[in-house]
């Protein structure tokens, strides 16, 4: 009986830690990978809060560069607090397919959690299209 018991409490054991390792698994974010697609996209525009919310569309001369930028983010260290001033500077990116991607340069959300964002060097361009369309 004493062994029925044990091999019991074994099997609940193993069963827990199958189950513990499937849900990580599930829930397991790449972080190597790029968040965003850079392939087929019609238009980027970009958003800097307060002095151009209405947004700059990156012309074709430099849409390449931006689109590469944007292929350099990837997946940081989740966040639990998301402070004032992140995410000031955000992008919006229409695909060929009418897809419509809207989302900061500092954190992105991912099934629910809220991660910080890494990613490269912003390029010059940037700058200039804010300084030229929005002062």
């Amino acid at each position: 009986m004493k062994n029925l018991i044990v091999f019991g409490l074994v099997l609940i054991a193993v069963a827990a830690c199958v189950l513990g390792l499937i849900r990580y698994n599930a829930n397991k974010i790449d972080t190597t990978t790029p968040v965003f697609k850079t392939q087929n996209i019609n238009s980027i525009t970009l958003f800097r809060l307060p002095d151009c919310e209405d947004g700059v569309e990156v012309p074709d001369e430099y849409k390449e560069e931006v689109a590469a930028w944007l292929g350099t983010f990837t997946v940081g260290k989740k966040t639990e607090e998301v402070l004032c001033g992140i995410n000031m500077f955000t992008f919006r990116i229409e695909y060929s397919d009418g897809t419509v991607l809207v989302n900061g340069t500092d954190t992105i959300t991912l099934d629910g959690v809220t991660y910080h964002l890494k990613k490269g060097p912003e390029p010059g361009c940037i700058n200039k299209l804010f300084a030229a369309a929005c002062g």
